[in-house]
């Protein structure tokens, strides 16, 4: 399974005298980065980096998920960061509809999935964090009605 994390917070750990990397991503996720096969994490700790986005290559052994293997992915630093462009009062907000949410992302990520589509077929290259990147900042507008940006 691969999925992508935007680094939080990185501390050094150890458990039973080896060790490793305890790392806190945007959403409040912590994962460790142990050594890896003949060293081949530990080699690159040094690109755990608060704020740097990382794709992360889940293994598993004995049925609990460990990271396999990352790297650092750009271009996606931007999702935890989208904000409103709002005057300076803004609306007030009626109380969320429970199922407005889903039908929300349902429709964020379909919209995306067919832009990000489009753009591949006109000789674009695309990555999948692309995608999620579009279907968040659909999914802001379609809940709060404004125009979101990606800090640069």
């Amino acid at each position: 399974m691969v999925d992508i994390a935007i680094i939080d917070k990185v501390e050094d750990d150890s458990y039973n005298g080896k060790d490793h990397k305890k790392v806190t991503d945007k959403s409040g996720r912590v994962f460790n980065v142990k050594y890896g096969r003949e060293g081949k994490l530990k080699a690159k700790w040094d690109l755990l980096v608060p704020g740097k986005s990382i794709e992360l290559t889940w293994g598993s052994y004995q049925d609990k998920p460990f990271v396999e293997d990352f790297k650092v992915v750009e271009g996606v630093e931007g999702v935890a960061k989208l904000t409103p462009q709002l005057d300076k009062e803004p609306l007030p907000t009626p109380p969320p509809d429970p199922t407005r949410k889903s039908i929300e992302r349902q429709k964020s990520l379909d919209v995306a999935e067919r832009w990000c589509s489009m753009k591949a077929q006109n000789g674009i290259e695309m990555k999948v964090f692309d995608v999620l990147v579009v279907a968040k900042m659909f999914e802001s507008y379609l809940e709060n009605g404004v125009v979101v940006e990606k800090e640069k």
